[in-house]
C-alpha cells in the first residue's frame, strides 16, 4: 500500500512540475492538472458543461471545481471578455454544478457538502472553500511561483482533505478494471466447474445461453471461444444485475443467490464459492455511485470486456453517449415531453387509453443509450417536478421501452434506464414492466 501511494505521489508530482513550467499555454496547464489529480486516484477528472460554459476541471469524487489559465494570467479580479472576474467564474462553475447534482438522484446529499474552488496558472495558486455558511478564502493555502511542488501538492491535498464526498463516480474509461477480478475469478470457477461436476448440470446452462445467442444470431462457431464468451456474458449480467442491486437498497434485491439463481446465470451460486465471489461482486458495486455519471456506462464495460475484432464481426456498435443525448434533444420536444408526461400520470391513475400511442421505443436498444437519455430528458419535464420521485419514476418508465435479441444487452439496458430514474417506490422488476 506504501508502495503505491508513493507512486501515485510521485506521478503527481512530475505533472504538476510540468505544468508549473514557464510559457505554457492555458490547455497544456489543464492537460497536466488532470493527469496530476488522476494519479491521486481521486476519482474521475472531467471537464463538466455548466449551461453554455465549460469548468476546466471538475474532481468529481472531492467535489472540487479547477480553473486554470496560462502561465501568469491568473488573477482573481482579472476580468474576461464578458467582464467577469476569474473568481466570479469559478463561482458559478461551483454554484451550476451544485446544482446540477441537487435533486432526487443526489442521495448522499453531495451537491450540498462542502466544494473547493482552486484558480491557477501553474505557477501561482489560489484556493477557495464553499460551505453552506458561504464562500471561505483558503489564502494559507494559495501558492505562488517561490513555493515548491512538495508545497503545492501538499495544499491541494489539504484543502481537499482525506475523504472523498461521498461514493466514487464511477470512470468508464476504468470500469473494466473495477471488475476484472471478478471476471478472471468466474473464469477459474467455471473451468473448475466443467471437471468437477459429475451431473454436467452446468453443461445445461451453457446449452441454454448458446441458444439464445444463437437466436440472436451471434453466436460464435469455435467451441472453445464460446465457452469463454459464456463466462464473460454471464460476467456482464451479474454486473447488470449488481448495479441494479446498488441503485435500488430499499427494495432488498441484493442477495446473489435470488438475483441470479435462474436462467443461464445460475451457476455463478451454485457453489459456496461462485456465492462468495458473486457476493463480493456485488458489495464492490454498491461502492460506486452509479446515478451521478451521466452517461451509459456499461457499454464501456462491454466493450472494454469484449474484443473490438469479435464485436465487428457481429455488428455490435455502440452510440455515442453525445449523439444519443442530442437526438433524445431534438426528437423529444418539449411540446412532446408536456404531453406525454401529462399522459403518463394518467395511466398510472388508471386510464388505460391514455398512453395509446405514445411513448418512445428504441427497437434495438443495446445496453439502451438511447433509453438513458430519452428517460433523462422526460424526467426534468414541468409536469414531473413537483411529482414524489417514486411516482415520477414509474411514470418516465412507461413511457421509455427498448428491444433487443441479445440476453446480455436486455440486462444491461435494465440497468441503464435505472441509472436514470429517481429511486423507485417499488420493486424494480414492477417499475420496469409497469407498461
Amino acid at each position: 500500500m506504501k508502495e503505491t501511494e508513493e507512486k501515485e505521489n510521485k506521478q503527481a508530482l512530475e505533472h504538476l512540475a510540468e505544468a508549473r513550467r514557464h510559457h505554457k499555454k492555458e490547455i497544456e496547464i489543464q492537460t497536466e492538472m488532470k493527469y496530476m489529480f488522476k494519479s491521486l486516484r481521486m476519482g474521475p477528472v472531467l471537464a463538466r458543461s455548466v449551461g453554455k460554459r465549460e469548468a476546466d476541471i471538475h474532481v468529481t469524487d472531492y467535489n472540487c471545481v479547477v480553473e486554470t489559465k496560462a502561465t501568469g494570467k491568473a488573477n482573481p479580479d482579472g476580468r474576461g471578455s464578458g467582464n467577469e472576474t476569474q473568481k466570479a467564474q469559478l463561482c458559478s462553475y461551483v454554484e451550476g454544478l451544485r446544482e446540477n447534482l441537487r435533486g432526487e438522484l443526489d442521495l448522499e446529499g453531495i451537491a450540498d457538502k462542502p466544494w473547493v474552488g482552486i484558480l491557477t496558472d501553474g505557477q501561482s495558486g489560489w484556493i477557495w472553500k464553499w460551505k453552506k455558511r458561504g464562500l471561505e478564502e483558503l489564502g494559507n493555502l494559495r501558492w505562488n511561483p517561490g513555493h515548491t511542488d512538495v508545497d503545492v501538492l501538499g495544499n491541494i491535498r489539504k484543502a481537499l482533505g482525506n475523504a472523498p464526498a461521498g461514493k466514487r463516480w464511477v470512470d468508464p474509461d476504468e470500469i473494466y478494471e473495477i471488475f476484472r477480478g471478478d471476471e478472471h475469478g468466474f473464469q477459474c470457477l467455471y473451468r473448475r466447474r466443467l471437471t468437477e461436476d459429475p451431473n454436467q448440470e452446468i453443461k445445461t446452462k451453457f446449452a441454454l445461453w448458446l441458444d439464445r445467442l444463437r437466436g440472436s444470431g451471434m453466436a460464435p462457431e469455435h467451441e472453445l471461444y464460446q465457452h469463454d464468451l459464456f463466462v464473460k456474458h454471464c460476467f456482464l449480467v451479474a454486473v447488470a444485475k449488481a448495479v441494479i442491486a446498488a441503485l435500488t437498497p430499499e427494495t432488498n434485491d441484493d442477495d446473489p443467490e435470488a438475483v441470479l439463481g435462474e436462467g443461464f446465470t445460475s451457476w455463478l451460486v451454485e457453489s459456496d464459492e461462485g456465492v462468495e465471489k458473486s457476493t463480493d461482486l456485488f458489495r464492490k458495486a454498491k461502492e460506486y455511485n452509479w446515478r451521478f455519471r451521466f452517461a451509459d456506462v456499461l457499454k464501456n464495460l462491454y466493450e472494454q470486456c469484449i474484443d473490438k475484432k469479435d464485436r465487428k464481426i457481429y455488428g455490435e456498435y455502440y452510440t455515442p453517449d453525445w449523439i444519443a443525448e442530442q437526438m433524445a434533444e431534438e426528437i423529444l420536444d418539449n411540446e412532446w415531453i408536456e404531453s406525454a408526461a401529462k399522459a403518463a400520470l394518467r395511466s398510472l391513475d388508471g386510464d388505460g387509453e391514455a398512453l395509446n400511442g405514445i411513448g418512445v421505443l428504441d427497437p434495438a436498444c443495446g445496453s439502451g443509450t438511447f433509453l438513458y437519455h430519452s428517460a433523462r430528458r422526460i424526467s426534468g419535464a414541468l409536469a414531473l417536478r413537483t411529482i414524489p420521485p417514486g411516482r415520477r419514476a414509474m411514470a418516465v418508465a412507461r413511457l421509455v421501452h427498448g428491444i433487443d435479441i441479445h440476453p446480455v444487452a436486455v440486462e444491461m439496458a435494465k440497468a441503464t434506464l435505472l441509472r436514470a430514474l429517481p429511486p423507485p417506490s417499488r420493486k424494480w422488476t414492477e417499475l420496469l414492466c409497469a407498461a
